[in-house]
Formats: structure tokens, C-alpha cells, sequence
């Protein structure tokens, strides 16, 4: 009989899907965060169920060749680089286990070969985007992270795997607030100011955004703020978001320019995208050109096709494929998304793209029943992937070939075994490291219908 809270030594064998270390104490199976497989650890038990359970990693008895010192003063606190501790050869091992453990158990797929992850050309300081939240401590407003699955604050500024200019810009606007005595937002009392800052960063055009997030109206010195960003080299952009909810909803409905432009830009592809506060935009940009051209690529669009792009977003991928194909729709239910979609073809000289505002399940069906029925579909769904709505409508009138695009490879297999089981089959599967240093995993597969 194991108990929580008793020390047990464990031989670690494999990785979860989270990349926690996974081993046995008899019959009872144990996870264990921060190990790695073939080490031999001290535990002690922190949570028991009736068939598995959960460790603290006290002692690596025995470590793996594979092991590494994290980079992150944080790690293990913040949440965030949970697979510091692991050389990113080994890392790149996992997530391909990782996508092809999924696609076998749960989309069914038993004979699927996935080939190694396209890997990431530095695993650090990639970021284009991060949200900060704030919290009082020590009397002071402190930005940071919240721990997993915790509301417990870690205090940070310097983030290993953000675009360094974050730093300058998230410790300006935590210096401004102290000075000025501006409160930190209390998520449990639903007081105080300042609530997050959101900082986007255009990786090849160097601008900088900054949004301030607050709880209120009008927040005091905000002149005063806008005066201390703007020196920034590559400060284009200083917003101000209004967000007086009781959620962990970061960006509120209003958003106000208080310096700048409403927006920045960025290169990607070749083309020139115009990026809001709102926007949906790959955090990763030089491994989202190589995981677009694959997904276009293999997809074998060309100018006989059009192309309908599910999820679009700011449009990145619909004006990628644009330049391919014979005419894409985008669909998106974020207005704001679309707005900048439309404005992002007209920079770019495109004409043979269409966006659409409205719900993929709604709207894809009304594609299928007009004259220009999509020959082509690209999905980029959320991690929660697919409506099932959007699957039905697929299977009623299935186009030729789907490119699918998903960040967790669960419910992209959950959706894959649904449309291969009625219409299609996969004709390639590619990983890509989109997020280093996390257990999260893009893939990039593309589907044939069984008849052409």
C-alpha cells in the first residue's frame, strides 16, 4: 500500500503526455514532474488515486545523459518551460512520441509512422507575444506568471523564451505603477488596477507593441505612461484595454490608443501582416513559414483550386495559399480579426481573397452550397479543436483535400478519426516545434478524400 506524503524510490520509464516522468511502484503507476526517463529518483507521493499517482521530485539518484541545467531562474514555479531539465534532442523525441502516441490511441491510426519533429533553430527567446498578469506583493504591484493548475503569483520580468525586449517594456510599466501607487488587480476581491500587460513584438519589422490591460474606466497617469514606453527603441504602439470583468479573460471589448498606431507590423511569408491587441498571430514566425509551406505544399494547392481557410484569423495563411490558388475564403468569428484580415490583402496587393465573419459551422456550409464550392480546406482550430458541426459539415460535402493544423495532438486525432473513418485518409503527417521548452506540439497533416 503506497501513501501520500511517503518517500519511495522510482525507476523512471517513459514520459507522460504532459512530459512528466512516468514509472511504477508495483502496480501502481506514478508521475513525476521533472524526471526523465532511465533515471532513478526520490520521491515523495503528493496525490494517490485507486490506479496511479502523483510525485514531488526530491533527488535524481541517477540522472540521464539527457538531462540539463534549466535555463529559467523560475522553472518549476512559473508554469511554463516544464521540459528545461531536458535536452532539446530528447525534447524533440518526445513531442514526436507525443503526436504519434495520440494519433494511434486515439484516432485509431495503428500502422502511422510520424517522422521526427522539424526542431526549432534556437529554443529560446522566440516569443512574439506574451500576456503578464499583475498581483500585489510585498506592498508593491509585482508582473508575473500564475503556477499551474494554482492562483499563486510567481513574480517575473525576464522570461527565457519571450523576445528580450519584453523585459524592458513589462519593467517600465512595473516601475510606472509603483510610482504613481497605481494597485495591482485582486482576482478575488475584484479590485484594484492594473491587471495585465499584453506585449507583442514584430520580430522583422522590430515595433513593438505594449497594452496595458486595467479594471475601471480611466486609469490615472496615463499620459505619464505612454511618456516612459515610447522611448523604447521600436515603440510603435501603446494601448490601453478596458476589462471589468469577473474572469480569467485577459483582454476586455475596448481598447483605446493612447500613443502611436492602433496596431504593428510584421513580415511573414513575404507578405506584410498589420497585428492588433486582439489579433491571432503565430508566436513563432520563423518556424510558422516552414509549418505554412509544408501545410500548402503537401496539400498540393494550385490555381485550379479554391480554398476555403477555417479559423483564419488575421488572414496569414489565407494570403499564403491566395498566392497558390485560385480564390480563398477565410472565415473567422473575431470581427476584429477580419477587419485586419481585409486590410492585411489590400497591403499585399491581393484580390483573390475573401473574408468572412461568422462561425466555421455556420459559414462553411453556406461556402458549400454556393457556386464556388471549395475544392480545398484548411483547418487551424483552437487546442479544443473542431466543432462537431464543422466535422458533419465536412463529411456532407466533402471537398478533395483538407490541411489540418493543430497545437494538441489529442483532439486533432479525436477529429482525424472521424473524417478518416467516413471519407478520408491521412496522406502526411509533420510535427513542428512551434513551442520549445513546453510540451506542446504543432502538426501539420494532410488529408485526401478516399475517391480521388
Amino acid at each position: 500500500m503506497y501513501r501520500k506524503n511517503e518517500e519511495y524510490t522510482l525507476t523512471v520509464a517513459d514520459l507522460g503526455s504532459d512530459g512528466a516522468g512516468f514509472g511504477r511502484l508495483g502496480e501502481l503507476a506514478v508521475f513525476v514532474e521533472g524526471a526523465l526517463p532511465g533515471e532513478v529518483v526520490r520521491i515523495k507521493l503528493i496525490k494517490v488515486c485507486r490506479d496511479h499517482a502523483y510525485g514531488k521530485l526530491l533527488e535524481v539518484i541517477s540522472p540521464s545523459a539527457a538531462r540539463t541545467q534549466p535555463a529559467c531562474p523560475v522553472y518549476g514555479r512559473c508554469g511554463g518551460c516544464t521540459l528545461q531539465h531536458m535536452s532539446y534532442g530528447q525534447e524533440l523525441a518526445f513531442k514526436r512520441k507525443k503526436v504519434e502516441s495520440c494519433l494511434r490511441k486515439i484516432g485509431g491510426f495503428r500502422d502511422i509512422a510520424v517522422p521526427p519533429v522539424i526542431g526549432c533553430d534556437s529554443p529560446y527567446y522566440y516569443r512574439n507575444k506574451a500576456q503578464f498578469p499583475f498581483a500585489a506583493s510585498g506592498g508593491a504591484a509585482r508582473a508575473g506568471f500564475y503556477s499551474p493548475r494554482s492562483h499563486a503569483h510567481v513574480p517575473v520580468t525576464a522570461c527565457r523564451i519571450q523576445h528580450p525586449v519584453m523585459e524592458t517594456v513589462l519593467n517600465a510599466v512595473q516601475d510606472f505603477a509603483n510610482e504613481y501607487h497605481i494597485p495591482a488587480y485582486n482576482e478575488a476581491a475584484h479590485t484594484g488596477v492594473l491587471r495585465h500587460a499584453v506585449i507583442r513584438v514584430g520580430v522583422r519589422s522590430g515595433q513593438v507593441m505594449a497594452c496595458v490591460v486595467v479594471n475601471g474606466s480611466s486609469p490615472p497617469h496615463a499620459d505619464a505612461l505612454a511618456r516612459r514606453l515610447r522611448g523604447i527603441p521600436g515603440m510603435s504602439s501603446i494601448c490601453l484595454n478596458f476589462n471589468s470583468e469577473r474572469t480569467n479573460v485577459v483582454l476586455g471589448g475596448r481598447t483605446e490608443t493612447v500613443w502611436g498606431a492602433p496596431y504593428i507590423t510584421d513580415t511573414l511569408c513575404g507578405l506584410e501582416f498589420r497585428i492588433s491587441p486582439h489579433s491571432f498571430y503565430q508566436v513563432n514566425p520563423a518556424q510558422t513559414e516552414k509549418l505554412y509551406a509544408h501545410a500548402i505544399e503537401s496539400a498540393a494547392i494550385g490555381p485550379d483550386d479554391a480554398v476555403a481557410d477555417i479559423y483564419c484569423g488575421i488572414g496569414a495563411i489565407s494570403l499564403y495559399a491566395a498566392r497558390r490558388a485560385r480564390k480563398v475564403y477565410g472565415v473567422e468569428i473575431v470581427p476584429q480579426a477580419i477587419d485586419d484580415a481585409r486590410v492585411n490583402a489590400r497591403a499585399n496587393g491581393i484580390t483573390n481573397a475573401e473574408f468572412i465573419c461568422g462561425a466555421a459551422e455556420t459559414e462553411l456550409p453556406r461556402l458549400f452550397a454556393g457556386a464556388d464550392k471549395p475544392d480545398a480546406v484548411i483547418l487551424d482550430p483552437p487546442r479544443k479543436g473542431c466543432a462537431p458541426g464543422l466535422i458533419q459539415t465536412l463529411l456532407a460535402a466533402p471537398p478533395r483535400k483538407i490541411a489540418y493544423i493543430s497545437c494538441d495532438p489529442a483532439t486533432l486525432a479525436r477529429d482525424l478519426k472521424l473524417l478518416c473513418a467516413a471519407a478520408y485518409e491521412p496522406a502526411s503527417v509533420q510535427p513542428f516545434d512551434c513551442f520549445p521548452r513546453t510540451s506542446h506540439v504543432e502538426t501539420a497533416v494532410t488529408l485526401r478524400r478516399r475517391d480521388t
